[in-house]
């Protein structure tokens, strides 16, 4: 299904590979080109690492299930438009199949690269990450509702972050992380579409999928950071940051939060009435 993108590609950073050769939004010989090219090659160096758990998200990459974008300043509504874009992009080029069978597999996902901020601190990762959330969520409601049997409730446990016809899970990397997971030379963050996983969950089995998340846990850092869970048993929304749990450090995140999102983040935006009486 091949839908009218509500969204201009003036600021696009779409990238993805073809017959083996990465193709770049970015005009040759671009300064961000080069960005895009020398980002994308951290990032497979990176996910093929033996230190990266996620082996979901492995099996996209080398089945070239992916895109991969790069964006100037990750707090820019420029970066917001562009994303949001490319979103729909991938959501037409990269549709979940009706089975297992074929090359390609059932994975997919979304990583997108930026040039700037370098955060020092989790707390400033925290802030940029909430930025993006903030413009892109702006640009979204103007097009889309909130996908239906998803909450936007951040304290819900099936709250999911919306960006065009479904609802994602976030995941945000960066040189300071603190969970060594997380911790990547390249910042970048990775958008995993719910509708995805359920797919998996439905063609692949329930036992296969139970299979993958023990590996993934395994490779985790032990203990697991608190915040970790399976969607549905616990809150998505810690998860995206993975900040400290300590009392300090969570109220510190929700005086930042509010600043940047209010106090109800994700509430739609109020429609104007049409065809009334004045």
């Amino acid at each position: 299904m091949t839908t009218n993108n509500p969204f201009p590609n003036t600021h696009s950073g779409y990238g993805r590979e073809r017959d083996g050769v990465f193709v770049s939004a970015y005009q040759e010989d671009s300064v961000m080109n080069q960005f895009h090219r020398t980002s994308h090659e951290k990032f497979k160096i990176f996910v093929k690492s033996p230190t990266f758990p996620c082996v979901f998200g492995l099996a996209a990459v080398n089945t070239k299930q992916y895109y991969f974008g790069a964006y100037g300043d990750m707090r820019s509504p420029e970066a917001a438009e562009g994303i949001m874009h490319d979103v729909i992009r991938f959501q037409d080029e990269f549709q979940v199949p009706e089975s297992k069978k074929g090359p390609h597999g059932i994975l997919r996902s979304m990583l997108v690269a930026f040039q700037t901020p370098d955060p020092k601190t989790p707390m400033q990762a925290a802030e940029a990450l909430y930025m993006l959330m903030k413009n892109m969520t702006d640009l979204n409601q103007q097009h889309y509702p909130w996908p239906e049997g998803f909450s936007n409730d951040i304290e819900s446990n099936d709250f999911g972050f919306a960006a065009g016809r479904t609802a994602h899970f976030l995941a945000h990397f960066y040189p300071a992380a603190p969970v060594p997971a997380r911790v990547s030379e390249l910042h970048f963050a990775v958008l995993n579409p719910h509708s995805v996983v359920a797919a998996y969950k439905e063609i692949a089995g329930m036992e296969k999928h139970a299979q993958a998340k023990a590996i993934i846990r395994g490779r985790q850092q032990q203990p697991l950071h608190p915040a970790l869970g399976n969607f549905g048993e616990s809150r998505d929304w810690p998860q995206y940051a993975l900040l400290d749990t300590d009392p300090a450090t969570q109220e510190q995140e929700r005086i930042l939060r509010t600043k940047i999102l209010g106090e109800c983040p994700f509430k739609p935006l109020a429609r104007p009435k049409i065809n009334e009486t004045p």
